[in-house]
């Protein structure tokens, strides 16, 4: 791969994170309650892109399974966060049945981020195998509980779906 085209990713990558940090002290700055649910997803989506920029970037294996934790977690936090800034922004948090499925998502999120933190040290959840390529050195090796993870990301993508073709 051309220098050039990686050095353009790279420069992408940080634009790209720098309009999410951006967003993100607008959305604290707001004075509406959802705001701060968007500014936390903002902040997450900085986080997952700058994540995926560094585990794609490192030949070494420790900060390829970091980065990858921190990317996996991150995603987490901006789909439960977006969640909960769709359904105060379009008034369906009224609905009880919606704040015991954001409970059990945040739960879920915080189960998900202490399996990605101890996948570091002992990758019960994804394997990284090496591969000879010019950028992301490594691929996956999914299990059972990284394709939980899955399931809960196209889940939240999901219920946000459904929640604003719903409104």
């Amino acid at each position: 791969m051309d220098s050039r085209v990686i050095a353009f990713y790279i420069v992408t990558a940080l634009m790209l994170a720098g309009i999410d940090f951006y967003y993100t002290g607008r959305a604290f700055r707001k004075e509406e309650p959802f705001a701060k649910y968007l500014g936390f997803s903002a902040l997450a989506a900085g986080i997952v892109t700058l994540s995926y920029m560094c585990s794609i970037q490192t030949e070494n294996y420790r900060y390829a399974s970091i980065a990858s934790s921190v990317y996996f977690a991150g995603i987490d936090w901006m789909l439960v966060s977006l969640v909960h800034f769709v359904y105060r922004f379009t008034d369906s948090h009224t609905i009880r049945s919606s704040e015991r499925f954001r409970k059990l998502a945040r739960i879920y999120a915080l189960f998900d981020t202490a399996v990605m933190l101890v996948n570091i040290f002992a990758e019960i959840a994804v394997h990284y195998v090496r591969e000879d390529r010019p950028i992301a050195f490594f691929s996956y090796e999914m299990k059972p509980l990284y394709l939980m993870h899955l399931a809960f990301s196209y889940i939240l993508v999901l219920m946000v779906i459904f929640i604003l073709v719903e409104k």
